[in-house]
């Protein structure tokens, strides 16, 4: 496929499933495990887990709003957009609404690996690239500071992404996807179970 094909049939398949699990991994350690629902005209949903130091935060957005809470709590809590937007940062390299507009937009090369048995499946490597122009409006530095980025995509026989990798400064992050179409059930919390936001004192 060709740089234009190939977003072309990862956005058709991608949206024609409509649901996807991802789980996000770097360094052998698991970083987030989500549940996306998404369409070409709605908001999307999501509903999982993250993981840093500090331990597992369960994360929720649906209808546009975005709670979190720690694990084991019951309580949600509802972060004003701007925070909301900072964690979500840390999975945005999985969920296919961002994967779907990077490569609509940023896409440069697309060049075909052939086939490979991943976890008993037949699945089809592309090592793609995406344009320095668009990494450097992406991560706002001038095109010459862009870092050396390589992404590695396996797709199965129906266009559908099935395992990501992405090697950058050293680190490198692969992303799995599965149980594409299945049903994923995501409802706002009920209001009892949602606190206001507030700042951490001090």
């Amino acid at each position: 496929m060709t740089a234009q094909t190939f977003a072309a049939s990862l956005t058709e398949a991608m949206y024609g499933a409509g649901t996807v699990h991802m789980l996000m991994t770097s360094e052998g350690k698991s970083i987030a495990e989500v549940d996306y629902r998404f369409s070409a005209t709605g908001d999307p949903a999501m509903h999982g887990t993250a993981e840093s130091d500090e331990g597992t935060v369960e994360m929720m957005l649906v209808d546009g709003a975005f709670y979190v809470r720690e694990e084991a709590e019951r309580s949600w809590m509802q972060l004003p957009p701007e925070l909301a937007d900072q964690i979500l940062a840390g999975t945005q390299a999985g969920d296919p609404t961002q994967l779907i507009e990077v490569f609509e937009s940023g896409l440069d090369e697309v060049t075909y690996l052939g086939s490979e048995d991943i976890d008993g499946e037949e699945l089809y490597g592309y090592d793609v690239s995406f344009s320095a122009e668009y990494l450097a409006r992406e991560m706002d530095v001038p095109t010459n500071e862009v870092p050396a980025i390589s992404y590695e995509l396996y797709l199965d026989g129906a266009h559908l992404l099935r395992k990501m990798t992405i090697s950058a400064a050293g680190v490198e992050g692969v992303v799995r996807l599965s149980d594409w179409g299945e049903p994923v059930e995501i409802e706002t919390p009920p209001a009892d179970q949602v606190e206001p936001f507030e700042l951490p004192s001090g």
